[in-house]
């Protein structure tokens, strides 16, 4: 990349991730679990768990935004 095109939190160079486990205790437990999870793309599902996926993201912005109010009022 160019210099002036780095951000300043961007590393210099790609992170090399290690292939075998960080603790050989866990090792079975990762090979069953696999990669982490990736985010889910919205808009690659059925239209039916498009529209699950955007209910429940509304529910968990109105819970939230009510413990706010919930909070600056009491």
């Amino acid at each position: 990349m160019e210099a002036n095109r780095l951000h300043e939190t961007q590393p210099a160079r790609p992170a090399i991730i290690p292939q075998e486990p960080l603790n050989e205790d866990l090792a079975l437990m990762q090979r069953v679990m696999g990669e982490p999870m990736k985010e889910v793309n919205l808009r690659l599902l059925p239209r039916w768990l498009q529209l699950f996926g955007y209910a429940m993201g509304g529910c968990l912005l109105m819970i939230g935004a009510f413990a706010l109010y919930l909070t600056i009022t009491a």
